[in-house]
């Protein structure tokens, strides 16, 4: 399938700006739970478009589970054991004291890391969050992937297309009457867990937006940038100040849904050129999830080891440690990515070929 350049690259930036919703320093975004939603769409757009088309063949299960878990597990365990880590050095230095004691972890430390080990961390097994806080995400996404997969098998055998537009309408229906708002993940209603919801509809959308994207693209030889270029802007405006707006959390859902079809038909117009800015974006984009994973142990550790146990004088809210802490995240995530995250992917999916049944 046609790589999507700067659909990646706005992952990056999102992943980011969720890492400063994380720290609370200067300039945090209001709205940047709002990512988490764009994350799920662009998941099952690219998803779909990777995978329909071997759909039919009869090892499609075996291999669409082996190369998911090949892309969230390792690195995924590697931050649990760093929190691990950090938990039991606060725990050394503070004699005895407990990581954020008081408000997380309030299931158990056991019991919700073994749930994180087995990626079921959000699915209404718990209540609250624990160890690395944004791999809820992860947890949600691997099981609507799991949903994603049958969907592709069953789709080639029955017209179950019309479905799709129902799932995303019924789970943000539910989250609009029961919360107002797309700011939770691990309140369970009494449907199903919040978080859940959220993966539901962004994944279903994200199906719906490859096969707009398909239509659209037949059509369309040449689309303008601005006009993805202004509805990206207007997204990142909602993020950045949607606390303004009443609803602006589910106002937001039509937008990023209509922001990722226009960006990937105006990349797919556009041959990439093999420029500087190009090599960044792919740089970038390819450490989106290495941003969104390692910025909870990195700030963890800067707000909890080095202020509290330690006593070093740093203002979170500073620009200028806003831009140290954020950077450090970015300019970390590179080699994650690289000498970490790639080749792991690569061990793991012989690992996990082995033992999955075809």
């Amino acid at each position: 399938m046609h790589r999507f350049v700067w659909l990646d690259f706005m992952r990056w930036i999102l992943a980011l700006m969720v890492a400063s919703g994380h720290l609370h320093g200067y300039g945090t975004p209001h709205k940047a739970y709002l990512a988490v939603d764009f994350f799920f769409i662009l998941s099952g757009f690219v998803l779909t478009g990777s995978k329909c088309r071997s759909a039919g063949n009869r090892d499609f299960v075996s291999k669409f589970i082996t190369d998911r878990i090949a892309r969230l597990y390792p690195l995924h365990i590697a931050t649990l054991l760093l929190l691990v880590f950090i938990n039991l050095l606060f725990w050394v230095t503070t004699r005895g004291q407990l990581l954020e004691n008081g408000w997380s972890y309030k299931d158990g430390r056991i019991y919700t890391f073994i749930l994180n080990i087995l990626l079921l961390q959000n699915v209404g097994l718990t209540e609250n969050t624990s160890w690395n806080a944004p791999s809820w995400s992860i947890s949600v996404e691997f099981i609507t992937n799991i949903a994603l997969c049958y969907y592709l098998i069953a789709k080639n055998k029955y017209n179950i297309k019309v479905f799709l537009y129902f799932i995303p309408i019924i789970s943000y229906s539910i989250l609009f009457n029961q919360y107002k708002t797309l700011g939770v993940f691990s309140e369970t209603t009494s449907y199903i867990n919040s978080g859940m919801l959220r993966g539901l509809g962004g994944i279903s959308l994200g199906i719906l937006a490859w096969y707009t994207f398909e239509a659209i693209n037949k059509q369309i030889k040449k689309l303008p940038l601005i006009l993805p270029i202004c509805c990206i802007a207007v997204f990142l405006y909602m993020i950045s100040f949607g606390d303004k707006v009443e609803n602006v959390d589910f106002a937001a859902i039509p937008v990023m849904f209509v922001s990722v079809i226009l960006l990937a038909v105006a990349e797919n117009c556009r041959p990439h050129s093999n420029n500087i800015f190009t090599r960044v974006a792919v740089i970038l984009g390819s450490s989106s999830y290495a941003v969104y994973l390692i910025h909870w142990p990195i700030i963890t550790f800067a707000r909890y080891q080095l202020i509290y146990a330690w006593g070093v004088n740093i203002n979170l809210t500073s620009p200028l440690t806003t831009v140290i802490i954020l950077g450090s995240v970015c300019i970390a995530a590179i080699p994650v990515y690289f000498y970490f995250e790639l080749p792991m992917k690569q061990r793991a999916k012989t690992c996990f070929a082995n033992w999955l049944p075809r």
